[in-house]
């Protein structure tokens, strides 16, 4: 049942999706490894085993961030769900509503029996529509192909085409399915409902053909942002203090400076103390410490007190020191930038190019034209020019054209007055041309070396250029 979900999630989304058949301690343990951390997690069970799912992804401490968490229910007995497990918890709930169980059912007023399968009763009813539309095309004597094959691709279009609007006026006569992209599916209603308090309240509805539809004064909150801050020991910068109850927390001005920065951008963040290593010494190649942990995506960013050096700026970047050169700073890891052999191409815009391709072609063009047609070439004037000159044949012309773009020149030119002033006017444009790609292309190399993602934190706060968030 579940692979039906993920086979359409696959087919219609982008998403980058970690899938486990079942959740245990191993499995919890490589949801929490996942760096960076899922915007989403779903659990898509029945009722039953949904409890017990979530249970356990509760013990094993994987609903920190419960606003991300969403329960989708695979059959019609999520009433009987134990919502004393989502207690003040905004969890998502999300259900197909039991009138699609009745329309499967043909009964107005009905109670869902508790072995009823959408799944089953779908692909009954997909069946019995494919049957009726095979049995018209049957009766009109559509060519049918009985060996089947799936690596084969090519059949009768016209029975192919006509499958489809069979198919299409069978599914139009039924309120139960529509049909997408050559496909079946069910058309059903559902319900979003998020957790409060000791209960759960709908916020929202869903149709596959109009999507999701928030209730008039309800909302659904979009996802906070969570960071991993890296910190480590460095009075009075970032320290530990033990309160009352013998927990430990972290103080400090980073720890202060962080808070005021969550509050303003809203954000929620959790600090992380490297398991090797204070700020980061670099050992046999390999980084330990804050810069380590950031370096290696452990960490989103840190806030510490962290001092620049050539070494660390080659794995990670930094933004300007908010105290002086040894105080707190915020830094990013450092992006790898793609290198390309064809990257000189992108000094000039397309319509650049295109414009030089097309001044070539038209300009060797122009040159044969001329010679061959001008009286006073020295193909058509042979008085005028009795020694042996450069015959400007197509292939000849276009050779010409093509080496005026280089030192070497393109030689001889033509004979005629209106093909040296063709010329003339080509060389202009070619001494132009050369001129504003060697400018620019080293205006494009320069300006790229120089640029620095941001300056200070006010610049990272306005541009949306560099994403800060958890993607």
């Amino acid at each position: 049942k579940v692979d039906e979900a993920l086979y359409f999630w696959i087919d219609t989304t982008l998403l980058r999706m970690v899938i486990s058949e079942d959740l245990d301690k191993t499995t919890a343990n490589r949801l929490k490894a996942i760096r960076p951390i899922p915007n989403n997690f779903a659990i898509v069970a029945t009722t039953s085993n949904m409890e017990e799912l979530f249970q356990t992804a509760i013990d094993e401490n994987l609903v920190t961030l419960p606003e991300r968490w969403n329960l989708v229910f695979l059959d019609f007995q999520y009433d009987n769900f134990n919502k004393q497990l989502i207690k003040n918890l905004p969890i998502n709930l999300l259900y197909v509503d039991k009138s699609i169980c009745c329309m499967f059912l043909k009964s107005e007023t009905c109670e869902c029996p508790h072995d009823f399968s959408l799944q089953e009763s779908f692909l009954i009813l997909a069946t019995d529509i494919i049957k009726r539309v095979l049995y018209a095309m049957v009766t009109e004597n559509s060519e049918l192909t009985t060996n089947l094959s799936c690596e084969d691709a090519h059949y009768n279009a016209q029975s192919t085409n006509r499958f489809y609007e069979l198919l299409g006026q069978e599914v139009d006569q039924n309120h139960l399915v529509v049909k997408e992209n050559n496909a079946l599916r069910v058309d059903f209603n559902g319900s979003i409902e998020v957790g409060v308090g000791e209960s759960s309240e709908k916020v929202a509805s869903y149709n596959f053909k109009r999507g999701v539809t928030v209730l008039e004064g309800k909302k659904i909150n979009p996802i906070t942002a969570f960071f991993r801050i890296g910190i480590t020991h460095a009075l009075p910068w970032s320290y530990k203090e033990t309160d009352s109850s013998g927990k430990t927390f972290w103080t400090g001005y980073c720890v202060d400076f962080t808070d005021e920065l969550a509050r303003l951008m809203g954000f929620q963040y959790e600090f992380v103390e490297p398991k090797s290593g204070t700020f980061g010494k670099k050992r046999n190649g390999v980084w330990d410490g804050v810069v380590g942990d950031l370096a290696s995506g452990e960490t989103d960013l840190a806030i510490t007190a962290l001092i620049m050096t050539a070494d660390r700026e080659e794995v990670i970047d930094y933004v300007a020191p908010y105290f002086e050169q040894t105080g707190i700073t915020i830094v990013m890891r450092k992006p790898v930038r793609k290198t390309s052999l064809f990257k000189f191409m992108t000094v000039l815009k397309l319509e650049v190019w295109l414009s030089i391709v097309g001044a070539l072609i038209v300009t060797g063009f122009m040159v044969w034209f001329l010679d061959k047609y001008s009286p006073y070439s020295a193909r058509n004037n042979k008085e005028a020019y009795p020694y042996p000159c450069r015959e400007f044949t197509l292939k000849e012309s276009f050779w010409f054209a093509l080496t005026s773009f280089t030192p070497q020149g393109g030689g001889e030119a033509p004979k005629a007055l209106s093909g040296r002033t063709l010329v003339a006017a080509y060389w202009l444009f070619v001494v132009l041309m050369l001129a504003t790609f060697t400018a620019n292309l080293a205006a494009f190399l320069t300006v790229e070396r120089m640029q620095t993602p941001v300056q200070s934190l006010e610049q990272l706060a306005k541009q949306s250029r560099i994403n800060y968030t958890v993607v």
